[in-house]
């Protein structure tokens, strides 16, 4: 794996890092999944993931 390479995947990581804590907020707030899927581009399975790990 090239420095280049490297670098794209670790942007990409911490890029996936953020969408998740905002989905998170946004759960907390009580928005409804299509919104969070909309504005966060994860997978209907992430969110359902990130709701059960918040007890929500």
């Amino acid at each position: 794996m090239t420095l280049l390479e490297r670098d794209e995947k670790n942007r990409e990581e911490a890029r996936n890092e953020e969408r998740i804590r905002f989905a998170q907020k946004l759960i907390k707030r009580g928005c409804d999944d299509d919104f969070i899927l909309e504005t966060t581009e994860l997978s209907v399975e992430g969110i359902k993931t990130l709701r059960s790990e918040l007890g929500m």
